[in-house]
């Protein structure tokens, strides 16, 4: 074998800065084979040490380098992004699904749920397009802009209503969460389409890295 670990070629692609990477990539291999000679288990387990060791300097450097903007951009965009949707879900899609529910005594309960889900449903297609937007980069694959840029606030956006579900609160069963993942998941990743689909015919704009 004459590569490292996947998992190990991946913490060290999201880590070592660029100029850096060929040479810790190499070095680590010469010592991680001089060890599997011995044991690769125990050579497996050193390889792992060594990168866990180094990965916060390494995202240090990267940083210090100018690429920790980036990343600072997609996180800014990404808590906009959920705080936009958490004033719609609050001050909108709530207010309205009640206010029909006070004006419609009669009417069933999943009607209402389902009024609910598509009003936070627009919430979150502006929101997924907006953060697309702002950092999908055009040297990237779309599935790659989407893991990377869009699933921190598809989580985002995901986790309190589902926290709430644990605890059973009123208005949150388990088979709730299930259409309105769906949806918010649909709305996000065709707001992203759109928009990086709509930007091949303009200039080229490379958004934040990794």
């Amino acid at each position: 074998m004459n590569r490292l670990p996947r998992g190990v070629r991946l913490v060290l692609a999201h880590t070592v800065p660029r100029e850096l990477g060929e040479f810790v990539l190499g070095d680590l291999t010469e010592e991680f084979h001089a060890r599997c000679s011995r044991s690769r288990a125990g050579a497996r387990r050193w390889l792992w040490r060594q990168v866990l060791a180094s990965a916060p300097r390494f995202l240090w450097q990267r940083f210090a380098a100018g690429r920790g903007r980036a990343l600072a951009t997609l996180l800014v965009v990404t808590a906009a992004g959920y705080g936009a949707m958490h004033l719609w879900d609050v001050y909108v899609a709530r207010e309205l699904a009640r206010s029909v529910a006070a004006q419609n005594a009669g009417a069933p309960l999943v009607a209402i749920r389902v009024l609910y889900i598509c009003l936070q449903g627009v919430a979150f297609a502006i929101a997924g397009a907006a953060l697309a937007h702002a950092t999908f980069r055009r040297d990237q694959s779309f599935v790659r802009n989407a893991a990377l840029r869009l699933a921190p606030i598809a989580a985002a956006q995901f986790i309190p209503p589902f926290a709430a579900s644990l605890t059973s609160a009123d208005g949150y069963p388990m088979l709730f969460l299930i259409p309105w993942l769906l949806i918010s998941a649909a709305a996000l990743a065709g707001g992203a389409y759109v928009i990086d689909h709509g930007r091949r015919g303009g200039p080229d704009r490379n958004g934040p890295n990794r």
